[in-house]
């Protein structure tokens, strides 16, 4: 014979099973997004300063590194939480939304080049950045609203409005460089601040 549940322990099985998925996210996705924030915000910075102030060929090569780095974070958090955590169909979610996240990016920049050589015009240049941009803030509200982080909802915002920022600034522009700034700014303030403020949230309620 089934036990049934009454209200108040519904209630705290719901409060256990959403407080084991915010630890989850904060050991792997949650993490992961700290790391990504500092990492992007660092090539960021780095092709601008490439591309603007020593006027180096080919710098917008530097971001190849972001291919064999999210193979060895992915290798890492997997390694590292196989057995010490128990995924649950949100973390497994969240961990496909990101997935497809870094494939759309992948096949966005394939496409953006093509289209750029083949019409030899660097408007499709210009579109990668804004786009992308676009995809984290779509990433990340869905992150939000599937764990119930709000600072990641702000976070999506940032990227948002960024996107749009990058079209305004850039438009008329032969140079799509202060692209690069408004990147660097939105990891910092759409994946790192929102990642510390909820690992801090997520110890202090452990």
């Amino acid at each position: 014979m089934k036990t049934r549940l009454n209200e108040q322990e519904s209630l705290q099985l719901i409060t256990e099973m959403i407080n084991q998925a915010r630890n989850n996210f904060q050991k792997s996705t949650g993490n992961s997004l700290i790391f990504w924030g500092y990492a992007i915000a660092a090539l960021s910075m780095t092709n601008y300063f490439l591309l603007r102030i020593f006027h180096t060929p080919f710098a917008f090569s530097i971001w190849a590194l972001t291919i064999p780095l999210f193979i060895l974070t992915q290798f890492y958090y997997h390694k590292k939480y196989k057995q010490s955590e128990t995924k649950s169909h949100v973390d497994k979610i969240t961990g496909n939304v990101w997935i497809g996240f870094f494939i759309s990016v992948i096949i966005l920049v394939c496409v953006s080049y093509s289209f750029a050589i083949g019409l030899k015009s660097v408007v499709p240049y210009s579109l990668i950045t804004p786009v992308i941009m676009i995809f984290s803030g779509m990433a990340l509200y869905i992150t939000a609203k599937l764990y119930r982080l709000e600072a990641y909802v702000y976070g999506a915002i940032i990227f948002w409005v960024g996107s749009l920022l990058c079209v305004i600034l850039t438009v008329g522009r032969s140079e799509p460089d202060i692209q690069l700034i408004i990147l660097a700014a939105c990891m910092l303030c759409g994946y790192i601040i929102p990642g510390h403020i909820v690992n801090h949230k997520v110890n202090k309620d452990v």
